[in-house]
């Protein structure tokens, strides 16, 4: 049987697809990503609304599965319902899952705070709407957001298919863009777009650390599961 050491579920705001493709890139031998797929096709009110009907019984349904431990991706979702929203949703399904259940934003938020980030810059593929959410939201959580730029994208689709490169080089257009005195490090916002490829050339090059959600979601579920045998040179996995 395949991931006897372990198994994370990860209920998708989307498909899940960029993200448990870089899973199996990264985790080792024998942990199962157990994925569901949600239904937002187009980043806006409705979709979310939809989405967040669905994600108790997706979160149940993964818990019957073997999960382990359960992550409920799309920041955008608990940054639209407001912060404090990724505790109250997470802990009143832990208790009806009967494992832990934690918003793939908690996952982000606790990988800042584990490399000690105070002062970031964001890079996100989303609308301003979402991304002026977004520092609301980590205003609340104590973090100064030095600056925020993104891409504009609403429909889910246009992110899956942004080139592997587009995280890193917006990334470095924030880190031109700045003193390096401005911010601690980069926080790449979303799951869908790729990092695996260049993370480790981004931290090199920028000289700082950097947060993803995708990298979020994968330590945080490793660090419960306490598996460390991480090849992956990220700095958040030293912390494991």
């Amino acid at each position: 049987m395949y991931g006897w050491r372990g198994k994370i579920g990860h209920v998708a705001p989307s498909r899940g697809d960029v993200l448990v493709y870089e899973f199996y890139r990264i985790a080792p031998p024998n942990i199962m990503f157990l994925n569901t797929t949600g239904t937002i096709r187009n980043i806006d009110r409705k979709n979310i609304e939809r989405q967040i009907e669905a994600i108790e019984k997706a979160t149940l349904d993964l818990a019957d599965t073997g999960s382990d431990i359960i992550f409920l991706g799309g920041g955008p979702i608990f940054t639209t319902l407001g912060f404090g929203s990724h505790h109250t949703i997470c802990e009143d399904l832990s208790k009806k899952a009967g494992v832990p259940v934690i918003a793939s934003i908690g996952a982000d938020i606790a990988a800042l705070k584990a490399l000690s980030l105070k002062k970031i810059a964001i890079a996100t593929p989303y609308a301003a709407e979402y991304d002026e959410k977004l520092v609301a939201f980590l205003h609340q959580a104590d973090f100064t957001v030095s600056k925020i730029k993104g891409l504009g994208i609403t429909k889910n689709t246009e992110i899956g298919n942004l080139p592997a490169y587009a995280s890193y080089e917006l990334a470095k257009a924030l880190d031109r863009e700045l003193k390096e005195s401005d911010y601690d490090g980069i926080y790449l916002f979303c799951m869908r777009w790729s990092i695996v490829a260049h993370f480790e050339m981004l931290e090199k090059d920028i000289g700082k650390a950097v947060i993803s959600g995708s990298l979020a979601t994968i330590w945080y579920g490793l660090k419960y599961l306490k598996v460390r045998d991480i090849e992956f040179k990220a700095r958040l996995f030293t912390t494991l």
